[in-house]
């Protein structure tokens, strides 16, 4: 067997081991949400409500497209998938799980609290556990099967610096602008978001 060869057999090798992880770990998620969609061992009297069973459907149908798509970085049929039929859900996902991976250990316990003083058994106020669980391990697993899957599925864009003539019209000076003025953007939202996380408020009249 050449290097080559050893190098992608590696590369698949870690692709099934953290896809199938990723699909595991949001097993018990997705179970929760068909069951409390339908109306089974509710926690509280509230998530029997429409509103709520409609929140429920809606994550149980995310978190069937994340076992898909780590089904999808598993085996070589995704490789065969359009590539947008894989950027879209991996573009929105990063947006819903980047969030909650970071605040999850600091939600899971105050939502256990939320339910005991609900009046929810102490077996199902314990579930939060079980969406920690999910959140982190399809967090830390599906990235890393996303990583094997994109470096088998596009090898010439990830094996190194590719040879590429410039653009005419010099806009290079133009991109690089925009991209730290995108960068510094991003960096300012994601501190106001952290302030407010860490439950500071700011009012005109409190000023000074």
């Amino acid at each position: 067997m050449t290097m080559a060869e050893q190098r992608s057999s590696r590369i698949m090798k870690l692709r099934r081991i953290f896809g199938y992880g990723a699909a595991i770990a949001v097993t018990p998620y997705l179970l929760i949400k068909i069951i409390w969609t339908i109306g089974l061992f509710l926690p509280t009297e509230q998530m029997g409500e429409a509103s709520w069973r409609a929140i429920n459907a809606a994550t149980a149908v995310v978190a069937a497209v994340g076992i898909l798509l780590a089904l999808a970085f598993s085996r070589p049929w995704g490789e065969r998938l359009p590539a947008w039929l894989v950027a879209l859900p991996v573009w929105l996902g990063t947006g819903l799980l980047v969030p909650m991976l970071l605040l999850a250990p600091v939600l899971g316990p105050a939502a256990i609290n939320r339910d005991k003083g609900a009046g929810a058994a102490d077996f199902w106020a314990y579930e939060q556990i079980f969406v920690i669980i999910s959140l982190v391990g399809v967090g830390i697993c599906l990235p890393l099967a996303l990583a094997g899957y994109a470096k088998a599925r596009w090898p010439e864009a990830l094996g190194g610096p590719t040879d590429y003539a410039e653009l005419p019209g010099h806009t290079r000076q133009l991109q690089i602008t925009l991209a730290r003025l995108v960068a510094v953007g991003c960096i300012l939202l994601g501190l106001i978001k952290v302030f407010w996380a860490a439950g500071a408020t700011t009012h005109p009249g409190h000023a000074g």
